[in-house]
Formats: structure tokens, sequence, C-alpha cells
């Protein structure tokens, strides 16, 4: 029904007109594990909780913690497919000519998605998953110096 991304619209709506605006320099993404019992169609097989059905919740916030995009998926899906959705679906829109920095951790490691984030306007910082094959490329910290 979108009740859930209609309610963060409405909050970043609310956030950006009441709290001084979004704070698009820094911006975070991660997404938590949620039990889903009762089935539903955005459900899947949670893999850390014995494949019962569970759903996540993925979430993008900026600098001061305020949501600015959520997606809702199956516990089975990969954090990075999400990413894609997430920086696609921002409820207000972005501000191309500002320098924005996106952070991740290491689930969100593959080189498609570093290239989509930068072809997105971000500088990206997504932590280096040390079990990924051809780990040793640099995290964007260290390529920078």
């Amino acid at each position: 029904m979108g009740i859930f991304e209609k309610l963060i619209k409405r909050m970043a709506e609310y956030y950006a007109r009441e709290h001084g605006g979004i704070s698009w320099k820094w911006q975070a993404m991660d997404s938590k594990h949620s039990a889903a019992p009762l089935g539903g169609q955005k459900t899947g097989k949670n893999p850390t909780d014995r494949g019962k059905s569970g759903a996540k919740i993925n979430l993008l916030v900026d600098g001061r913690g305020a949501p600015i995009s959520v997606v809702l998926t199956g516990a089975n899906r990969h954090d990075k497919i999400s990413a894609m959705e997430l920086i696609v679906s921002v409820v207000l829109k972005r501000p191309a000519h500002r320098e924005q920095h996106l952070c991740a951790d290491k689930a969100y490691d593959s080189d498609d998605l570093r290239e989509f984030v930068d072809s997105a306007g971000y500088i990206e910082h997504i932590k280096v998953n040390p079990r990924q094959k051809g780990s040793e490329r640099p995290s964007s910290e260290e390529s920078s110096k």
C-alpha cells in the first residue's frame, strides 16, 4: 500500500521545512532485519533466523539522521541490490551541484554499486569487505590520499 514510504516522505518534508533543511553533505545507508510472521508480498526467508519469514527495512539518512529514503524488501534480498533502489527513491530532490558523501558498511561492497553511487553524484565511502574476491582494492579514503 506504500504507507511507510508516504510516511517517510511526509517526515522528510516536515524536517526540511521546520529544522533547517536536509543535511545533504553526508548521508548513510543500512538495513535491519525484522520478523514477518504473517508474511506478505515483501517478505522472504530470513537467513539470520533459521529461514523464517522476514522482511528487511533499508534506510538512507541525511547527516543528522533524518530518513530521506526507505525501501522494504524480503529478508533474503542482498543490501547492495536494495541500495540502488534507495538512492533512486530519495523522497526529496537531491541538489546536483552540492558535494555529497555516502557512507555504507561492507555489506554494500560491490563494483556495480560503487559505479552506480559514483554515477549518481556521490563520493562513496563503502567499507571494503575482506571476504570478497579482489578486496585488495583501496577504500575511497585511501585512494584519495
